[in-house]
């Protein structure tokens, strides 16, 4: 994967929209988007305590459930193919994954644009036939392929900076992620916001 330098305008940031670059940014390299945070580190971790699996017999003070380690597992579940694309996308037919059209459907539900808008609403309807053919046409391709074989997802990791002091006080979570940015066989991008 090329590995992309973003220049940002000096507009000013907040996490809502770099979080929209990121989406934007995975969805146009078919990427899966990952959105990191104490939250989300500490519902798997939650997850992993709460299953009840005699292979794991998991602690809560394990070395396993530190941060470091479950980004370390996730990426390396990422990179082996274990993490399906479908998976991800489809939760009873419907995508619940990042999509640009869900996002165009929010802003129009919550009126910051004008519903009555010609460009807007034909913008909509364009990108949802959109994706809903690449994603059909996409699926269809990668089952005719050789099912067998796992292929990797790129992930896009979005590192929300406000809520992870867990993670940035990590020294091993911050020395990971600092190598797989600079690793020339990685697959994945970080974007911090």
């Amino acid at each position: 994967m090329t590995k992309i330098m973003v220049t940002m305008l000096p507009l000013p940031r907040t996490t809502s929209n770099i979080q929209t670059i990121a989406m934007s940014l995975a969805h146009s390299l078919n990427n899966a988007l990952l959105l990191l945070d104490d939250d989300a580190l500490s519902s798997v971790r939650q997850s992993l305590l709460s299953n009840t699996s005699p292979l794991l017999k998991l602690q809560p003070n394990d070395v396993k459930l530190r941060p470091a380690n479950l980004i370390a597992h996730l990426l390396k579940l990422a990179n082996e193919g274990k993490v399906m694309r479908e998976r991800l996308m489809k939760n009873g037919g419907e995508t619940t994954c990042g999509k640009i059209s869900c996002r165009m459907d929010r802003d129009v539900a919550l009126g910051l644009e004008d519903v009555h808008d010609t460009l807007v609403v034909e913008s909509l309807a364009f990108m949802k036939e959109e994706e809903d053919s690449w994603y059909n046409n996409n699926n269809d391709e990668e089952r005719n392929k050789e099912a067998t074989i796992p292929k990797p997802l790129p992930l896009v990791l979005f590192l929300r900076t406000e809520n992870s002091h867990s993670i940035l006080k990590s020294k091993s979570a911050v020395e990971f992620l600092a190598k797989e940015c600079v690793n020339s066989q990685s697959i994945h991008l970080l974007v911090l916001g």
